[in-house]
């Protein structure tokens, strides 16, 4: 049973010290009778000291807090890779970059979807995040619903995520065997063409490759449990909170769905039909759920049309927006 579980959250840090507070104050209101240390991983700047005493002043009752301070600049993806080996330590990690917010829930969360998935072998992550806004093109996601409070996908989404000690030894396996095979370029042909264009920091990149060889799935629940508010990082642009969506903020009781009942969709955000259960060819209607699930945000554009104009007003909001937030650093320094 998970309460036999070593566990930790891990906060994946660098440069971002407001960002930093805001995401523990939101950790601050989780609450559970488990054991969980909190980690925070520090990759090398001249302002880890400033993150470390962020990190002290911040009072954790419910394990052991422990700072690790990288003495050279790893960049995102091995720094990400280099927490995930914390699972050596571990039986499972939640991974949260310093620009995020957790839902008060997320630690029983956790615990309920690791009880429920860690021996299902077609399971590479489980997600905190739900997505509203699809990555592929940047339109609104509307993922079917059959009851159950998570579908799968074939993407581990980057804003907060779990990884179980079998899980992530799955693909350190698949890692360093393309890396031997091919140096550090590691085989990406099965990749979607907007995946590919990912800079090479994106340690989502690898993964996301690695899912899709080995036909593998993420756990995405139906309500936020982490949110990205938009906060500038290495890759990802501050101009648009694409992707800053609403978190539980009360208690639940999650029924979440076998690998056999899954609803899946592929690393495009399209519904793959891959379900056991008869659902597409039995009592259901092909043609009904497509036109119900994967179109309705084509359909929306296509109501709604972006002329150049229209652009051009978001990209000034945008900027304004830019301004303002840089305003408020520059008041916060004087």
């Amino acid at each position: 049973m998970e309460t036999s579980l070593s566990k930790a959250i891990v906060i994946v840090g660098y440069k971002r010290p407001e960002e930093l507070r805001r995401l523990l104050k939101s950790i601050s209101y989780a609450y559970t009778d488990k054991k969980f240390d909190l980690i925070l991983s520090i990759d090398f700047s001249e302002i880890q000291e400033e993150l470390i005493r962020i990190f002290n002043e911040f009072s954790w009752e419910y394990g052991e807090k422990i700072v690790i301070k990288r003495k050279k600049h790893l960049g995102l993806r091995k720094h990400i890779i280099e927490c995930g080996n914390l699972t050596d330590s571990y039986d499972y990690i939640i991974v949260l970059e310093e620009d995020l917010i957790v839902s008060k829930e997320f630690l029983d969360y956790s615990s309920k979807a690791v009880d429920f998935y860690q021996n299902q072998k077609q399971i590479s992550c489980i997600s905190l995040y739900s997505y509203r806004t699809k990555e592929i093109d940047k339109q609104p996601f509307f993922p079917i619903h059959f009851g159950h409070d998570n579908y799968f996908l074939q993407i581990c989404p980057s804003w907060g995520q779990i990884w179980t000690k079998s899980q992530w030894r799955s693909f350190k396996k698949w890692y360093e065997k393309y890396q031997e095979e091919t140096g550090s370029n590691v085989s990406l042909n099965s990749l979607p063409g907007y995946i590919k264009k990912w800079p090479k920091s994106s340690w989502k990149k690898y993964f996301t490759a690695f899912m899709i060889e080995e036909k593998k799935y993420s756990a995405i629940p139906r309500i936020g449990l982490s949110t990205n508010p938009g906060s500038e990082g290495q890759n990802h642009s501050s101009i648009f909170d694409l992707f800053n969506i609403q978190l539980l903020n009360g208690s639940k009781h999650w029924n979440f769905s076998t690998f056999e009942e899954g609803i899946f969709y592929n690393a495009k955000f399209e519904f793959t039909k891959k379900n056991t259960l008869g659902l597409i060819s039995g009592s259901f209607d092909k043609k009904l759920i497509s036109e119900s699930s994967e179109t309705q945000s084509k359909n929306f554009f296509r109501k709604f049309p972006y002329s150049a104009k229209t652009f051009f007003k978001i990209l000034l909001l945008a900027l304004r927006n830019d301004l303002n937030k840089l305003k408020i650093k520059l008041l916060k320094k004087l």
